[in-house]
């Protein structure tokens, strides 16, 4: 029985991370000021190639960090995110894959690899600026030490009232920002799954304070804001399938605003999305619409921002046309 509910867990754990982005940065860290200039961490991958990258805002200053081959078991990178400092990268990916999960590597600025934070890992996000913090397939969510690399289990996802849970990110003391699920069971002895709700979680008693309760949006790859007052998250308008918009919530909760608006079914994506270093913008993957035109926007995709204040949708990156395809990893 017990080996059943960890093959569940774990079947549950994938189905709802499988449009999610992996890392998150946002670890309150954010207050830059002077003469700081803001630059994007980002993968792109052409020609069986995956590239991490960092560029200005306004796509200059193109710098490659680590170009390794791609493919299934190969050296594909998936995700990355700088410490606060930028000093550091942890890397979803890189050498030492399985035929299953990524490894997650510790890199300085440059992209030089200094060792590996964990063998198998599907999620994870900096905790603080010496924490990173994963999701092991088969082991529970784990943070692990940059310094001395000690690894220590924190949390593990047992189905407890029937509810399953995915960690986002660490909001203060016990409580992680998380997804809750409601699982029912089905006449049949199966399971249903009902929409996602997020939620700050206490992993340790799993209490937990609802962000979001709607029953006509299925929430999903919550991030805190670098100011940890606002949450993003997204979902698809209609409550089930395409366009999936952006969203935004007070920490207080139960109050979300849509941030994006796209109604093309088979155009926008929205994945990954990450915060501006400011609180006060997005940045998204999505199909260039001025080059994969609708009904077929093709297999390219670039980057792009929208300002929370004013609604507009800047292009960050413009290689689509070029056949290229570029991810936000982290704006810092």
């Amino acid at each position: 029985m017990l080996r059943l509910t960890r093959i569940l867990v774990l079947l549950v754990a994938l189905m709802l991370l499988q449009s999610c982005d992996i890392f998150d940065s946002n670890n309150g860290s954010s207050n830059h000021n002077g003469d700081y200039t803001e630059e994007i961490l980002f993968i792109r991958y052409h020609d069986g190639v995956s590239e991490l990258c960092v560029m200005g805002i306004d796509s200059s200053n193109l710098r490659i960090l680590l170009s390794v081959e791609s493919g299934y078991s190969r050296d594909t990178m998936y995700d990355a995110a700088w410490s606060s400092d930028k000093s550091l990268i942890a890397l979803n990916g890189g050498p030492n894959q399985s035929q299953e999960y990524p490894p997650i590597w510790l890199l300085n600025s440059e992209g030089q690899y200094l060792s590996i934070l964990a063998e198998l890992a599907d999620q994870g996000f900096w905790k603080d600026d010496h924490i990173v913090c994963y999701h092991h397939p088969y082991g529970g969510y784990h943070c692990v030490d940059v310094n001395t690399l000690e690894d220590e289990p924190v949390f593990v996802n047992d189905l407890t009232d029937s509810i399953s849970y995915i960690l986002y990110d660490f909001y203060e003391a016990d409580t992680w920002l998380a997804t809750a699920t409601r699982m029912y069971t089905t006449p049949s002895g199966g399971w249903e799954f009902g929409n996602n709700d997020i939620v700050l979680l206490d992993i340790l008693t799993e209490d937990r304070t609802y962000l979001t309760d709607t029953y006509d949006l299925n929430e999903s790859c919550p991030k805190l804001s670098p100011d940890k007052s606002k949450v993003l998250f997204r979902a698809p308008s209609n409550g089930v399938g395409y366009p999936i918009n952006i969203y935004i919530t007070e920490i207080a909760g139960l109050n979300p605003q849509q941030a994006t608006f796209f109604t093309e079914v088979n155009q926008y994506q929205t994945f990954p999305v990450r915060w501006g270093p400011y609180s006060d913008a997005v940045a998204f993957t999505n199909p260039d619409p001025m080059v994969n035109y609708p009904p077929d926007p093709g297999p390219f995709l670039d980057i792009f921002a929208v300002d929370l204040n004013t609604g507009i949708i800047d292009t960050l990156s413009n290689w689509s046309g070029e056949n290229i395809s570029s991810y936000i990893a982290d704006w810092k």
